[in-house]
C-alpha cells in the first residue's frame, strides 16, 4: 500500500511538473524561463522564447532557427525551422512549420504536433488552415505536366493523414462541413453537395446558411438544401451572417430580430440593430442607444449605452460618450466608462488603455494591474514571436507587455531590470494637481489639446534627465491616415513648482522602454512617416534602412548622443546593398535634361515612365537622415556617403539637393 501511495505521489509530482506554468524572462538580451516566483528553470540562452501553450513553447537560436521545447527544457525538435504558425481551432494544437531547402531554393511546409512529430511528407511549398481539420496546400513537384496543370487549376486540400482532395479554385474555408465556392457548397472530398443559382451566399454555421436570392431578398437553408425560413427577409449587412447559440439575426421592414434553427421568429424584428448572441445574451439597439436581451427577448440591460460589445466571461465592454467601461449580465456597472479602450475579458482579466498606457481590470472591474505601462505598438524588444506581440488577453496566467516583458495576474513583472524602464502614468484623478506655466492645470490643458485635434492625447511621465523629477511628455495625434504626432515636453521648475514647455515639435518622440547601457533614459524619435512618400507610395518599402534616432534631455535641452560607430557601419552596409539595386528614371519635368532623357527612355523601351519608384530613393533618404544625425549633423560627411553609394548619375544632383534640404529640418 505504501509503495502504491509513493508511486501515486511521484506520478502526481510528474504531472504537476508538466503543468506548472513557466514564464519567459529576459536577461542580458537573451530569453529563458522561470517559475511564477521568478526562480529560473531554463537559463536565458535563446534569442526568442515564446510563452508555453499546451505544454510546449517555441525558441529561436542566434541563427534565427526555431525549435520546439517542452516544460522540462528538452528540445523536441532540432533548430531547423524557418518559421511556424499555431493552429488552435481543432482538438489538438498543431503547428504549420516552414523549412528552407538550400538545394533547390524552396521553402517546404509541414504539420507538427506537440510531440515534435512531423505529420506529412515534405512535398508542399505552402500550407494554410482551411478549417475543420483541413489545409490548403501547394506542391513543389508534380508527377507530370498533366498533374501540374490540374493542380494549378484547382485548390489542393489535404487532411491530417496527408490524403489529398481537389476543390474548385478559390474556394472558401470549411464551415459547417462545407467549403463555399460562389454559391455552391462542397464536401471535403470535392463533391458538390448543394448547388444554388443565388445572387450571394454565406457559409454554413450550426447547420444553417443565409442565401441572398437577389439584391433585396434573403432566405435561410439547412444542410439538406431545404428552405427553413418561413419568410423572405431583407438583406442584413453585418460583419458576418452566422448562426450563433442556435439563433440567427434577420431583418424585415428595416427592423432586426432572430430566428431559430427551425425558422421560427423567436425574437420578432423590433430593433434597429442586433449583435450575435454570446453567453445567452445579445446587444440590441433602438435609436442611438444599446441594451441587452436574453433568448426569450426580455430586456435585461436597459437602453443606456452608445455601444455594447459581445459578452465574455459574464461581462461586456460598453461605450458611453466616447469612453469605455464594463457591465455584468444584469447590467451592473463594474467599471464606469472612463477609459480609451478595453479588450474583452480573458482568464478573468481585461486589458485597459488610457492616455497611451495600459493596465488590467480584474473580474470585479477593479484595476488589478495599474495603468502604468506605455503602450508600444511596434517597439517590442528584439526576439518576441509575432503571435505573442498580438496577444490581446491573458493566456495561462500571463500577458506580454509590448516593450517590457511578461506580467502575471497579480501584477508581478518578469522584466530584465537592466533593460526595462517603464514609463509610468500617474494617478488618473490627479491630473489637475499638475500646474502649468500656461496658466492652467494638466487636466485642462490635455482637454484643450484633445478638443483642438479631435484625437486622444498620450500623457507620459518619465525622469528624462535623472534628476529625480519626472518630466511630462504629451503626444497628440494630429490626424491623417499615415501621420502624425505633435510632441511637447514639460519640465518642472523647482523655484515656482510650475511645468514649463521646453520642447514642442512635430516629430514623434517617445521615451524608450529600456535604459541605455549607461542607465540613461533615451527618447526615441521616429522619422519613418516624415518622408514616407518620398518618390514612392507609403507602402513601397525596400528595407535596408534605419528609421529612428535617439535624443537625451540635458540642461533642459534635447541633445544628440555621441556618434555610434556600429550604427555608422550598419548604415554604410545598407547603402552598399542599395547601390547594387538598379534605379529606373523618374519623370521630373522641372529639369529640361531629365525631361529629354525621360522621353528618350520611353521611346527606347516602349514603356511609359512613372514619377515614383519602389522605395529605393526613400531608403537612401532614410539612411542619410540616420547618418546625418548619428554624426552630429555633419552635412559634408553625409554628402560624401551619398556620393559614394548613389550611382544613378541622371538624377544624382537633384536627389542630393532634395535630401540636403530635408536634412536641414533635423
Amino acid at each position: 500500500m505504501k509503495l502504491l501511495f509513493a508511486y501515486f505521489f511521484l506520478f502526481s509530482l510528474g504531472c504537476f511538473a508538466q503543468t506548472t506554468p513557466l514564464i519567459p524572462f529576459h536577461k542580458d538580451k537573451k530569453w529563458g524561463y522561470c517559475q511564477p516566483d521568478q526562480t529560473p528553470v531554463i537559463a536565458a540562452q535563446y534569442r526568442i522564447a515564446t510563452a508555453f501553450k499546451a505544454g510546449v513553447a517555441w525558441v529561436q537560436n542566434d541563427k534565427k532557427q526555431w525549435a520546439l521545447l517542452n516544460l522540462q527544457g528538452k528540445l523536441l525538435t532540432p533548430f531547423v525551422y524557418a518559421g511556424w504558425q499555431r493552429i488552435e481551432k481543432q482538438a489538438d494544437t498543431l503547428f504549420i512549420v516552414k523549412m528552407f531547402f538550400k538545394a533547390d531554393s524552396l521553402t517546404g511546409c509541414n504539420l507538427l504536433n506537440c510531440k515534435g512529430q512531423e505529420l506529412l511528407a515534405w512535398k508542399y511549398t505552402a500550407l494554410a488552415h482551411a478549417g475543420e481539420g483541413f489545409y490548403k496546400a501547394e506542391r513543389h513537384f508534380f508527377a507530370n505536366e498533366t498533374e501540374k496543370k490540374l493542380l494549378e487549376s484547382k485548390d489542393l486540400i489535404i487532411d491530417l493523414k496527408g490524403n489529398e482532395y481537389l476543390l474548385p479554385k478559390r474556394s472558401g474555408n470549411f464551415s459547417g462541413g462545407f467549403a463555399q465556392n460562389n454559391c455552391n457548397y462542397y464536401t471535403p472530398k470535392g463533391h458538390l453537395q448543394i448547388a444554388t443559382q443565388a445572387y450571394f451566399c454565406f457559409p454554413f454555421s450550426e447547420g444553417l446558411a443565409v442565401v441572398r436570392v437577389n439584391p433585396k431578398q434573403e432566405i435561410v437553408i439547412n444542410s439538406a438544401n431545404s428552405t427553413i425560413s418561413k419568410k423572405t427577409y431583407q438583406p442584413l449587412f453585418a460583419d458576418d451572417r452566422l448562426c450563433r447559440e442556435g439563433l440567427l439575426p434577420i431583418q424585415l421592414n428595416d427592423l432586426q430580430g432572430f430566428i431559430d434553427q427551425r425558422g421560427e421568429e423567436v425574437i420578432p424584428p423590433l430593433y434597429d440593430e442586433v449583435r450575435h448572441f454570446s453567453e445567452g445574451l445579445a446587444p440590441v439597439r433602438m435609436g442611438n442607444v444599446w441594451g441587452v436581451i436574453n433568448k426569450k427577448g426580455r430586456l435585461v440591460v436597459p437602453f443606456l449605452y452608445d455601444l455594447i460589445e459581445d459578452f465574455s466571461e459574464g461581462k461586456a465592454v460598453v461605450e458611453q460618450k466616447g469612453a469605455f467601461g464594463v457591465i455584468d449580465k444584469e447590467g451592473k456597472v463594474l467599471a464606469k466608462p472612463q477609459y480609451d479602450r478595453i479588450e474583452k475579458y480573458q482568464e478573468g482579466m481585461a486589458k485597459v488603455e488610457f492616455e497611451g498606457c495600459v493596465g488590467f481590470l480584474n473580474s470585479e472591474g477593479q484595476l488589478a494591474v495599474p495603468i502604468q505601462y506605455k503602450k508600444y505598438d511596434a517597439q517590442a524588444p528584439e526576439g518576441l514571436a509575432f503571435e505573442d506581440k498580438m496577444q490581446k488577453g491573458f493566456e495561462q496566467g500571463i500577458f506580454y507587455l509590448e516593450g517590457y516583458g511578461y506580467i502575471d495576474q497579480q501584477g508581478k513583472t518578469f522584466f530584465d531590470p537592466a533593460q526595462a524602464a517603464p514609463t509610468v502614468l500617474q494617478d488618473l484623478d490627479k491630473y489637475n494637481t499638475y500646474q502649468l506655466a500656461k496658466g492652467m492645470n494638466l487636466k485642462t490643458y490635455r482637454n484643450q489639446r484633445k478638443a483642438e485635434t479631435g484625437y486622444s492625447v498620450d500623457i507620459l511621465f518619465a525622469d528624462l534627465d535623472q534628476n529625480q523629477t519626472s518630466e511630462i511628455v504629451l503626444r497628440t495625434y494630429t490626424g491623417g491616415m499615415h501621420c502624425c504626432y505633435q510632441t511637447e515636453i514639460l519640465e518642472k521648475n523647482k523655484a515656482d513648482n510650475l511645468y514649463y514647455s521646453i520642447a514642442n515639435t512635430s516629430k514623434d518622440i517617445t521615451p524608450a522602454p529600456a535604459l541605455d547601457a549607461q542607465g540613461k533614459q533615451r527618447l526615441v524619435v521616429s522619422y519613418y512617416e516624415d518622408v514616407a512618400y518620398y518618390h514612392s507610395c507609403y507602402a513601397c518599402e525596400i528595407g535596408l534602412a534605419v528609421y529612428e534616432y535617439d535624443l537625451y534631455l540635458e540642461n533642459s535641452k534635447l541633445v544628440l548622443p555621441p556618434t555610434d560607430e556600429e550604427r555608422n557601419k550598419k548604415i554604410t552596409k545598407n547603402m552598399g546593398e542599395l547601390s547594387k539595386m538598379p534605379l529606373r528614371l523618374l519623370k521630373n519635368y522641372d529639369e529640361p535634361f531629365l525631361e529629354l532623357a525621360t522621353i528618350m527612355k520611353e521611346f527606347e523601351t516602349g514603356q511609359q515612365l512613372t514619377d515614383t519608384d519602389e522605395g529605393e530613393r526613400k531608403a537612401y533618404l532614410y539612411n542619410c537622415i540616420g547618418y546625418y544625425l548619428n554624426n552630429q549633423r555633419d552635412l559634408a560627411k553625409t554628402k560624401a556617403l551619398f556620393e559614394q553609394y548613389y550611382t544613378f548619375k541622371l538624377d544624382k544632383a537633384i536627389i542630393w539637393a532634395e535630401i540636403a534640404k530635408l536634412l536641414r529640418e533635423y
